[in-house]
């Protein structure tokens, strides 16, 4: 992260000027790094640049605010977006209400993802589960259990983790609650 900013910086101090490319590549330098004040005087300076921000961009100041617990400025941020804002950054917010607890956020964030689905039903099975687990974290029990009964409802199950693995014989994919995980694999030694 630091290296790239480090590149950005003498880019600045160059003749050459950023690209849409180049910004979202540092503007993710700094959210890896958590370099927030780094990334917002980087996005401000977009116009300076030429550039317009895309929802990408958009999104990555989010993720870069959300993550950094600043959860109020990156909801201002997406409420404001010149491009349309998609479910990918609202879930992205909507996790980091999660991560940080913020139950009251997360219903607001929730409210913004059903007016996306206003004619349609959303059958994006983690923006129930992560709205279910911030209720249960704070003790929601029964708005935990709207939002599980909500999945069944819809039809919206929760999508089973998978790995690949290879060991003596060909690569197997495995799914988490397999019940002939075993079966799938020859006894393995210990090393």
């Amino acid at each position: 992260s630091i290296e790239a900013i480090k590149l950005f910086s003498k880019m600045e101090c160059s003749d050459q000027k950023p690209n849409a490319i180049t910004l979202l590549a540092v503007l993710g330098a700094c959210t890896h790094g958590g370099f927030v004040d780094e990334g917002l005087r980087i996005f401000n300076k977009f116009d300076v640049y030429g550039v317009a921000a895309a929802v990408e961009h958009s999104g990555c100041l989010v993720d870069l605010l959300a993550c950094a617990g600043r959860l109020r400025e990156a909801y201002e941020i997406v409420k404001n977006m010149l491009v349309q804002p998609n479910e990918v950054i609202w879930c992205s917010l909507l996790g980091a209400c999660r991560v940080h607890g913020d139950a009251e956020m997360s219903e607001l964030v929730s409210s913004e993802i059903h007016q996306l689905h206003s004619c349609r039903v959303s059958t994006n099975d983690a923006e129930y589960i992560l709205l279910s687990n911030i209720m249960a974290s704070s003790e929601r029990w029964e708005q935990a259990e709207r939002m599980r009964r909500k999945m069944a409802l819809h039809g919206v199950g929760k999508t089973p983790g998978c790995s690949s693995v290879e060991l003596d014989v060909p690569e197997q994919q495995v799914r988490a609650g397999s019940e002939n995980i075993f079966a799938k694999f020859p006894r393995s030694k210990a090393p």
